[in-house]
């Protein structure tokens, strides 16, 4: 399942080279939906039709002396064989624990004799029978919603924050820069495959809005602000290079996307403290967000540094990457004193020119 996928990759455990060969072996894998570039929840099967269901197989009958010898003698209180010669389990008996009972409860005195070297066996067919241990929490009899095939918005998006959280931590131990490229290369491309990188006709419904799964025979299903709204805030964060240390806000843009920069002037807009819509210039090789209703915009430079615009039209140049702690708590608190502030990022910040 994803889920497995997802929690190893999150759990600091792997090297930067055995989270590329996980990653590597996940897209190589029957999770993978090559039409939707996206993972599914878990690989998509056959389900067997409800007469093949509570079948024992002739292989396991013939292992235990107890179950032929209750063909044998017609005693159905715990098998039978129908029609077409097929052995079932009684239909009351809905658990191992219901199953133990009533071997326990057999009288007949050959009948516990193979009782007693077989009642492990015989719990073992039962549960080889229904499979009951293989249950994982999650629909594994049905195509919709987070069953069989279906793409689990919410999982993919995990899947992304963890992948990033990979990236950050090979970061950290030092991975050499190709390990560290190919991480980012596989992010990029599970973040493709999430809907607001989509047309419509590939996503079926709106990109931007989000919606919990995508079965085999049909677009996206079930819109509603899901978890996955949660997870993808935080990756895009951290995508911008915004990242919060002792009460200081810095910028560490090493997973930032030269796609984000823009090949000619545009205009930025957007609402500000009071709610009025502002707009900014932003010329070539720069964009703009806003972090707490406050604009920020990036710069491609020779140096890294920022100058921060206050209210009364005062500048404030900031050498690095990092605002003092004065600086970002004014910007946390809202109280508008701070009306702009600009980041300039040498243009070998991410080593892809």
């Amino acid at each position: 399942m994803l889920e497995g996928q997802v929690a190893v990759l999150s759990s600091g455990y792997l090297s930067a080279l055995e989270s590329i060969e996980l990653l590597t072996a996940l897209k190589k894998s029957r999770l993978y939906r090559k039409d939707q570039n996206s993972y599914m929840l878990y690989p998509n099967k056959k389900l067997p039709l409800f007469i093949k269901k509570n079948n024992i197989s002739a292989d396991l009958v013939n292992k235990s002396k107890l179950l032929l010898a209750m063909l044998s003698a017609g005693n159905k209180e715990i098998i039978y064989k129908d029609l077409t010669g097929d052995v079932h389990f009684q239909n009351d008996i809905i658990n191992s624990e219901e199953l133990k009972k009533k071997l326990e409860s057999l009288t007949d005195t050959q009948l516990k004799k193979y009782l007693k070297e077989e009642l492990s066996l015989i719990l073992d067919i039962y549960e080889k029978t229904f499979c009951h241990n293989e249950f994982t929490g999650r629909a594994n009899t049905f195509y919709k919603y987070e069953g069989l095939g279906s793409i689990y918005w919410h999982m993919v998006s995990k899947l992304l924050l963890a992948v990033q959280e990979a990236y950050f931590d090979a970061e950290k131990n030092f991975a050499k820069k190709k390990e560290l490229k190919k991480i980012k290369d596989f992010y990029y491309n599970i973040k493709s495959g999430i809907g607001v990188g989509k047309l419509p006709g590939e996503y079926g419904a709106f990109p931007t809005d989000p919606y919990s799964h995508t079965p085999l025979f049909a677009g996206a299903q079930q819109p509603g602000m899901t978890g996955q709204v949660k997870e993808d805030i935080s990756t895009r964060f951290k995508e911008l290079g915004i990242q919060i240390n002792s009460g200081k806000i810095l910028f560490h843009p090493t997973l930032l996307s030269m796609d984000e920069f823009l090949e000619k002037e545009d205009i930025f807009a957007y609402y500000d403290l009071n709610g009025e819509k502002q707009k900014i210039n932003c010329g070539r090789n720069s964009f703009a967000i806003t972090y707490c209703q406050v604009p920020f915009t990036y710069i491609l430079s020779d140096t890294n540094r920022m100058i921060v615009h206050s209210r009364n039209d005062e500048l404030i140049n900031v050498d690095g990457l990092e605002l003092g702690e004065s600086l970002s708590q004014s910007i946390f608190s809202r109280e508008g004193s701070i009306r702009q502030v600009e980041i300039f990022l040498d243009k070998n910040f991410n080593n892809e020119l």
